[in-house]
C-alpha cells in the first residue's frame, strides 16, 4: 500500500470531522456545499458526499482537489492531514533543474505593476479618501482602462461596502462614473468571517465566474469580535482565510483598513494590528496625508510582485477622483531583466528563428555579453519569466517536452484596442533544445 492509500484510507471515515475542523461550508453533519455547484450535498456515512443537483460525489480528499482546484490527491491528503493533525512523516523535495524546467499558470496582475492576484491592504486614517480611491479603482477595473499610468485587466468587481448606506454609495458612483457603471456589484451587509462570510462569498462567486476582484471596506466589519482574535496569529488567520478564497476562485481580493494615530518611519508600520496583517498579504498600500485637511496624499506601495513605490496623489473634487501627480521619494526605476530586454531586441531585428536554445544563446551573446554559460540555463532563466515575457515586452512564451526534446515557443502579440485580449502576431519564435 502507498502512502497515499494509507492516509487516504485514515482519513476517508473522518469527512464530517474535517467540516468541522476547516470550517468549510459545514452546515450540519448530514450536510455540505457541493465544491462544483455550491448548492447543498448529502455527506453519506461520513465518508462519502454526493450531490443531487450536478450528480458529482466522492470522498473528502474528492472534495478537497475540486473545492481548491488541485490537481494532485497528495496535496489534498496533506492538507486534510493537517486539519486533522494527523502526521505525515515524509518530507515532499524537488531538484533544483526539476523546479526550474516546470511551467506554471500565468494568472497575469489585476493591475500590472500595482495589484497582483492575491490578497492585497489598503490602510489609512479614518475619512482620509480611501473609499473614493477603492471606488475608482473598482469602476476602471471593471471598465478595463487604466488606473493612473498602469494598465488593468477588465473583469467584474464585487465592492463590499460596510460603512456607507446605498444612498451615499449611490450618490458617490454618480459622481465617480458618470453613468458609466460597468459591470459593478455591491453589498452592503454580510456575515461575519466563519460565521458564514466564507459561504455568501463563495455562493456569489459560483453565481459569477466572471467577478474577480473583491473590495471589503472595511475589514474590521467582516472580523469576528473576540478579544483573542487581536494577535499575530489571529490576524495572520484572517489573512490565510481570505487568501483561501482569493487561491480557490482565483481572484483579487483587497481589504480597507486603518492606520494608528501613532506615526513611524516606516509607513507599513503604521498598519492598525499586528506584523500578522501586512506579513500575511501579497500586497500593502498605505495612504498618508501630512496635514488633515489638505487635498494630497502619499500612497505607499509594497508587495511580493511590485516594485515598491511612493506616489505622490490629489484629491480632485470636480471629479471626485484621486489623481496621479508623480512618485516621491526616490525616483521610481523600474527593474529590466537583462536577458528579457535582448530577447526582445532580437525578435524586433529578426522578425523568427528557429533552432536550438546554443544557438540562441550563441546569437544573444554576440550581441551582448550575457553570464549564462549553457542552454539549459538559458531555458531555465526564460521559464519563471513567463508573465512578465507576456505583459511587459508583449511575447508569449511556452515551454513543453516532445520525446527527448524540450521545446520553447516565443510569439509576438498584438494588444487589439477593440478588446482587452491578446493575440498572437506574425512573429514567432521557436526554439528545441538538443536531445539529452
Amino acid at each position: 500500500m502507498t502512502k497515499e492509500q494509507s492516509l487516504r484510507s485514515q482519513i476517508k471515515p473522518r469527512f464530517v470531522d474535517f467540516l468541522k475542523a476547516a470550517e468549510l461550508m459545514y452546515v450540519h453533519p448530514e450536510l455540505t456545499n457541493c465544491p462544483h455547484c455550491n448548492r447543498h450535498a448529502s455527506v453519506i456515512q461520513d465518508f462519502m458526499w454526493s450531490c443531487p443537483e450536478c450528480h458529482k460525489y466522492g470522498d473528502v480528499v474528492d472534495y478537497v482537489m475540486a473545492l481548491e482546484h488541485l490537481d494532485s490527491e497528495w496535496v489534498a491528503i496533506k492538507r486534510i492531514c493537517r486539519t486533522l493533525q494527523i502526521k505525515v512523516t515524509t518530507l515532499d523535495v524537488i531538484h533544483a533543474d526539476e523546479l526550474m524546467d516546470k511551467q506554471f499558470e500565468n494568472t497575469g496582475a489585476l493591475i500590472d505593476g500595482f495589484i497582483g492576484r492575491g490578497v492585497y491592504l489598503l490602510a489609512g486614517s479614518p475619512k482620509i479618501g480611501k473609499s473614493w480611491l477603492v471606488l475608482w479603482l473598482a469602476h476602471r477595473v471593471c471598465l478595463g482602462e487604466d488606473v493612473w499610468e498602469f494598465k488593468s485587466r477588465q473583469c467584474d468587481v464585487l465592492y463590499i461596502s460596510l460603512e456607507d448606506p446605498e444612498r451615499r454609495i449611490q450618490s458617490r458612483v454618480a459622481e465617480i462614473t458618470r453613468g458609466e457603471t460597468g459591470n459593478l456589484w455591491f453589498a452592503t451587509e454580510t456575515e461575519l468571517m466563519g460565521r458564514g462570510f466564507e459561504e455568501q462569498i463563495s455562493g456569489f462567486l459560483f453565481e459569477h465566474p466572471s467577478v474577480k476582484f473583491i473590495i471589503v471596506d472595511t475589514l474590521q466589519k467582516v472580523r469576528q469580535l473576540r478579544a483573542d482574535q487581536y494577535s499575530y496569529a489571529g490576524d495572520y488567520e484572517v489573512i490565510t482565510q481570505m487568501k483561501s478564497l482569493a487561491d480557490r476562485f482565483g481572484i483579487t481580493i483587497l481589504l480597507v483598513h486603518h492606520t494608528r494615530k501613532a506615526g513611524a518611519a516606516d509607513p507599513f508600520s503604521m498598519i492598525s494590528g499586528t506584523t500578522g496583517l501586512s506579513g500575511g498579504v501579497d500586497g500593502s498600500l498605505v495612504m498618508i496625508k501630512d496635514e488633515r485637511m489638505d487635498n494630497r496624499a502619499k500612497l505607499y506601495i509594497t508587495g511580493r510582485d511590485t516594485l515598491d513605490m511612493e506616489m505622490e496623489l490629489i484629491f480632485d473634487r470636480a471629479s471626485s477622483t484621486w489623481q496621479f501627480l508623480g512618485y516621491g521619494g526616490k525616483e521610481r526605476v523600474q527593474k529590466r531583466d537583462r536577458l528579457l530586454s535582448e530577447v526582445n531586441d532580437f525578435l524586433t531585428d529578426e522578425g523568427q528563428f528557429h533552432g536550438t536554445a546554443s544557438e540562441l544563446l550563441t546569437i544573444l551573446s554576440a550581441r551582448t555579453e550575457l553570464q549564462i554559460k549553457s542552454a539549459n540555463a538559458l531555458t531555465r532563466l526564460l521559464n519563471p519569466q513567463k508573465s512578465m515575457l507576456q505583459y511587459e515586452y508583449g511575447i508569449l512564451y511556452n515551454f513543453e517536452r516532445t520525446g527527448k526534446e524540450r521545446t520553447l515557443h516565443l510569439t509576438r502579440i498584438i494588444n487589439d484596442d477593440s478588446d482587452d485580449t491578446l493575440t498572437p502576431g506574425k512573429d514567432t519564435v521557436t526554439i528545441v533544445t538538443e536531445q539529452k
